[in-house]
């Protein structure tokens, strides 16, 4: 979906993924968010699992922005320039 732990890597970087959330069922309101990942990068592949909870409600922008900022440092470190 080019979302959360796939936003935080280049493009063209292969990433094998399963997403998901929960809303409530009355209202609507999203409470946890998750994806779990393969990433293959030519530093090393890697997995990486981000689980989200808020008790009162997830802000998606917020939430799927923090996925790609963890995504992307995870990603940056397996993949240090050589000095």
């Amino acid at each position: 979906i080019g979302v959360l732990i796939q936003a935080g890597v280049p493009e063209g970087t292969t990433v094998a993924h399963k997403h998901g959330w929960v809303t409530d069922a009355t209202t609507g309101i999203m409470y946890n968010v998750s994806d779990a990942a393969i990433v293959y990068s030519p530093g090393g592949d890697f997995i990486l699992t981000i689980y989200m909870y808020h008790p009162i409600q997830i802000n998606w922008d917020v939430v799927s922005r923090l996925f790609a900022e963890i995504s992307q440092a995870v990603y940056n470190y397996m993949n240090l320039p050589n000095n």
